[in-house]
């Protein structure tokens, strides 16, 4: 979906994604970050316009992840709009791509863990193909069981991988990869693009599979096709603060660490705030 705003001769455009939190209750997210598209700064004076939108839609928020350039700008433009909740600063990882010569150069400046597990993964006979349209069930299947192992919610369905495969991968700026082994699809990873630049905004490889190694072939053969096509930068998205585990994985894909905040525009501010005490309850425990 797209939210389109215009006011005279100006306008803006901003591409997000419903998320599902509970039955009821519809956030959106911009996808994968701001990017706006025409007059950033209508957003500031468009906010009492833009809830009546979301109310319309059964939408409770709309989050706009600002970094780079658009965090940068409305700092300094509209610095009230950008949340930072107290003791919480989120980052992304992004692997710089230009320092690197190619897919060979690349991988020999790998931790060693990890250029045995993508060597590991290709002796256990692991490939990676792209997704199939007719395979969007498959794929929501290996995202929901991973995130259910996880102890994670399933915040997003079906309609997210099928945005991707039928108007993203079309127009080039996404695509989804499948590791398959022994004739069954054992994992996959969803990439969205701009124009300098790959997201990776989902790996999902169930634990039966783990001994095959799926994540890391998945992940390397997307950032292998990134520096192919020539991009700046591989992002690994968010990391929440606190969580060393993950942080430290995308820091062995040699991804450096960039600040990261958000514009929350709420139409239904008690539910937002329901959502938010859910979010601290689960950073706390």
């Amino acid at each position: 979906m797209h939210l389109v705003a215009k006011q005279k001769r100006r306008e803006f455009r901003l591409g997000f994604v419903r998320r599902r939190i509970l039955p009821g209750l519809v956030l959106a997210s911009t996808f994968p970050y701001a990017r706006i598209l025409g007059a950033r700064e209508l957003l500031a004076t468009a906010v009492p316009a833009i809830r009546q939108a979301l109310a319309r839609h059964g939408i409770g928020a709309l989050e706009v992840a600002l970094t780079g350039e658009e965090l940068a700008w409305f700092m300094k433009h509209n610095p009230e709009l950008v949340s930072l909740p107290a003791n919480y600063a989120p980052v992304r990882h992004v692997v710089d791509l230009r320092q690197f010569g190619g897919e060979d150069e690349y991988l020999a400046s790998l931790d060693s863990r990890i250029r045995w597990s993508i060597r590991k993964s290709g002796r256990m006979g692991v490939r990676v193909r792209p997704a199939e349209p007719g395979e969007i069930s498959g794929l929501q299947s290996l995202y929901h069981q991973t995130m259910k192992e996880k102890g994670a919610p399933t915040l997003y369905g079906p309609e997210r991988f099928g945005l991707i495969l039928q108007q993203l991968r079309p127009a080039r700026l996404g695509d989804i990869h499948v590791a398959v082994a022994n004739g069954r699809s054992i994992g996959m990873a969803a990439v969205v693009r701009d124009e300098h630049s790959s997201h990776l905004i989902q790996v999902a490889a169930p634990q039966e599979f783990r001994s095959f190694r799926a994540s890391d072939a998945l992940v390397f053969h997307a950032l292998a096709e990134s520096l192919r096509r020539g991009e700046r930068f591989f992002d690994f998205m968010a990391t929440s603060p606190g969580d060393t585990g993950v942080a430290g994985y995308k820091r062995k894909w040699l991804a450096m660490e960039e600040p990261l905040r958000y514009v929350v525009i709420t139409a239904h501010p008690m539910r937002m705030r329901a959502i938010q005490a859910l979010r601290w309850l689960r950073r706390r425990f």
